[in-house]
């Protein structure tokens, strides 16, 4: 088990790791258009769907790009996604990523995403996953990249709320 659990976080720190170099290539190449905004919802019989994509840049260098997209089943489950990117004159940037899932039995997952570089290139990031069955059984792990260490936590509770081992 022990041996798992290292293997488990040995993975989980190159993927952070490579998240970071794509990342940093990401912000540093987006070329965002002035003022543009798009959106455009699609329906049929088994659900319907939104996106819209929206891009600000002011004249003093600072720019930002926002995209949503959301979903709806015939059956009554949504889903819902938000990134955020900005990139301020001074060289930092920014990434930020939400998503949440609502099952139409009651289950739930949600996950934020967050990247950023300060002017002087110091890069950091983190991730919050929650995430109940219909049942009532929970789990939420955050995760964070900063001054080179990964930290991660984690914890998962049974129907009643009592802490139980996360699988």
């Amino acid at each position: 088990m022990a041996a798992n659990v290292e293997e488990m976080n040995m993975r989980l720190n190159k993927t952070y790791s490579l998240v970071l170099l794509l990342s940093t290539v990401m912000l540093s190449e987006t070329v965002l258009a002035d003022s543009v905004v798009r959106k455009r919802v699609v329906t049929s019989e088994v659900g319907k769907s939104y996106q819209r994509s929206a891009v600000r840049r002011d004249t003093q260098g600072n720019s930002s790009r926002r995209y949503t997209r959301a979903a709806e089943g015939s059956n009554g489950g949504k889903a819902y996604q938000v990134s955020k990117v900005k990139r301020l004159e001074d060289g930092s940037a920014s990434k930020t990523v939400t998503t949440g899932i609502n099952g139409a039995g009651g289950a739930h997952y949600n996950s934020q995403k967050q990247l950023s570089r300060d002017a002087d290139g110091t890069l950091s990031a983190s991730r919050t996953i929650s995430g109940e069955t219909r049942n009532g059984k929970s789990y939420n792990a955050e995760v964070s990249v900063a001054d080179g260490q990964v930290t991660r936590t984690q914890s998962c509770s049974d129907a009643s709320g009592n802490a139980v081992t996360c699988r």
